[in-house]
């Protein structure tokens, strides 16, 4: 009986361990964008950069959670790991 995953499955795994460390970088950075704003006077520029961090998370873990689910092999070429 072989124990060993098979070999896409444990690339599924290791490009969501990799997704899940960059979206707490990428949560941390929104959070920190959140306080900002809470402090500062609000600018153009703070909301832009916390709705673009928001969506790029989106499009990112999105991208990663089809590619590890689905093992779709472009989804690798938008997906910076």
């Amino acid at each position: 009986m072989n124990t060993q995953p098979s070999s896409r499955a444990a690339a599924g795994k290791h490009r969501s361990a990799g997704g899940t460390r960059w979206r707490v970088f990428a949560l941390a950075t929104i959070v920190a964008v959140g306080l900002l704003a809470l402090h500062a006077p609000p600018t153009a520029l703070l909301r832009g950069s916390g709705i673009l961090m928001v969506v790029g998370l989106l499009l990112f873990s999105g991208s990663l959670y089809a590619l590890a689910l689905s093992g779709i092999r472009w989804l690798g070429a938008i997906t910076p790991l």
